[in-house]
């Protein structure tokens, strides 16, 4: 690769991809790096907290798959506890598609992103 660039974000996950948009954004010469290819299955919780959207700079939207504005705890399966909110608390997503939409948001804003590649050691100079 000739291309010489500011900044190289190691892992495309949200806080990569998002590190990735924003320095692109303004004006970096940014390379994302992602051991898997994109898009890849994740088989981790993907709950964004009501507090989390609006830090985004854009639209989520197209990726969350439900709102959730209540819970329930139970011990051993006893007598639940329930708690409704007027407002939502946690918005959920798929983390194939909502890492896949980040990484695009990322790349959109001017990052270049190298999928598949696995970084084994780091040489500053």
């Amino acid at each position: 690769m000739d291309q010489q660039f500011d900044v190289i974000v190691v892992g495309a996950g949200p806080a990569g991809a998002t590190a990735a948009y924003w320095l692109a954004r303004y004006g970096a010469q940014v390379l994302l790096l992602e051991k898997e290819q994109i898009p890849r299955y994740k088989p981790c919780a993907g709950g964004l907290t009501a507090k989390t959207l609006p830090e985004f700079p854009f639209d989520l939207s197209p990726v969350i798959e439900d709102i959730c504005s209540a819970f329930e705890i139970s011990l051993r399966l006893g007598d639940p506890f329930r708690r409704r909110y007027p407002q939502p608390l946690v918005y959920t997503v798929m983390r194939d598609r909502f890492d896949s939409y980040l990484v695009r948001r990322a790349v959109g804003a001017g990052a270049r992103l190298k999928d598949g590649v696995s970084v084994r050691s780091v040489t500053v100079g």
